[in-house]
């Protein structure tokens, strides 16, 4: 796997991921009572003859999948052959070790022509932990991702098992 970063995400372009995942799912519209003449014909025949039911909330988990892919482009994810993957977002701070903390946030899902029909999300989490010359170990996951407050950028859950673990080389 090849990672081609054009640049980093600007903060304009993080804070909406961030602030899709950081919100609270609302809780689901309660169905209004039909009133009036015909109201008990008009419960009896659904959406049909009345009013439309109103669409769950969001997850934020299908918050944060519209988010990211909406965001521009910063670089791509090549695997073997020609498959290549956008990523949507790329942040970088310095480690306390003298390294690098990097978090990449794909369009899709890694190895996965389409998405799975029991996610709600179609998207990748890289976070890498690099030393002074770039080579360490990354974690991906399709789900599991949080909100690091501290760092104010997208995050792998450290408690959770990350299906998938690479080694970083140059």
């Amino acid at each position: 796997m090849t990672i081609e970063l054009l640049r980093w995400s600007t903060d304009a372009e993080r804070a909406p991921l961030i602030a899709a995942l950081s919100a609270p799912t609302p809780p689901p519209a309660a169905a209004a009572p039909a009133q009036g003449r015909g109201a008990g014909r008009a419960a009896g025949r659904g959406a049909r003859g009345g009013r439309a039911a109103a669409a769950p909330p969001l997850s934020p988990t299908a918050r944060l999948d519209a988010a990211i892919k909406a965001a521009p482009t910063c670089g791509y994810v090549w695997g073997e052959g020609v498959t290549g993957y956008s990523i949507k977002y790329a942040w970088r701070s310095p480690s306390a070790t003298g390294g690098d903390r990097i978090v990449l946030v794909t369009a899709r899902r890694l190895g996965a022509s389409t998405a799975a029909p029991d996610v709600d999300a179609d998207f990748t989490i890289i976070e890498m932990q690099l030393d002074q010359k770039g080579v360490g170990e990354a974690k991906a996951s399709h789900a599991n991702v949080v909100v690091d407050a501290a760092a104010k950028t997208l995050a792998l859950d450290g408690q959770a098992p990350s299906p998938m673990l690479l080694k970083v080389t140059r």
